[in-house]
């Protein structure tokens, strides 16, 4: 009994001991660290983060290619922001082989789940057809997604299409709402246009507009 006790006693001291050794460990690393050992251990939001270290090169040497590859590993687990960056990163290259296809794929999962800047960047894709198409119906839906959660680049694209109506059906009197709520969240480019449309008697009616919305 005696020898089982100093056993367990021995065993007991030595976890404690691995336990401080760790937490010191532990906080000593620096977020990057952190993150590193937590994607490794399969953790999806850290194998983002991950791949963000390596694309910006914050804490780490920028390194596209190790980007790719937890970006990926993050996407392959239906990470909406993880499923957004590898997609842009396949369909410009960068770190891995140009693939549309598959950037295609991954910014319309990323876009379906809700992510803005996925469905801005999809929708005005498909707008320009990135893809070699001109489902303009679903880049309009994918942009008004994105404008609906006051996306503010999505927002300016479609009040610039809507006034032009060179790609999608003219509409100045939604134009009209989308810059004006982009002025009052403070953004100068709309601003700026507002004042340019004014000048030649573009918004004609936005007073108008603006006082049966009040």
């Amino acid at each position: 009994m005696r020898i089982l006790r100093a056993t367990v006693r021995f065993c007991f001291n030595l976890c404690a001991c691995v336990i401080v050794i760790l937490a010191i460990a532990w906080a000593c690393m620096n977020a990057f660290q952190r993150s590193f050992v937590l994607a490794h251990l399969g953790r999806v939001e850290d194998q983002y983060v991950v791949g963000a270290h390596y694309k910006s090169g914050i804490g780490v040497a920028q390194d596209y290619r190790k980007a790719v590859e937890w970006f990926k590993r993050a996407a392959n687990a239906d990470y909406p922001p993880a499923m957004f960056e590898y997609g842009v990163m396949r369909h410009y290259g960068l770190g891995c082989g140009q693939e549309t296809f598959d950037a295609q794929h991954y910014l319309r999962k990323a876009a379906d789940a809700g992510l803005p800047e996925a469905q801005f960047v999809y929708g005005s894709l498909l707008l320009h057809r990135g893809y070699g198409q001109s489902d303009r119906a679903q880049a309009e839906k994918f942009l008004r997604q994105a404008a609906e959660a006051r996306y503010v680049p999505a927002e300016y694209t479609l009040a610039c299409e809507y006034f032009s109506g060179e790609r999608l059906r003219q509409d100045h009197a939604t134009a009209e709402l989308l810059l004006s709520d982009l002025s009052e969240q403070g953004y100068q480019p709309a601003q700026q246009m507002r004042d340019e449309l004014q000048r030649f008697g573009e918004l004609a009616e936005s007073d108008r507009i603006q006082r049966s919305r009040e």
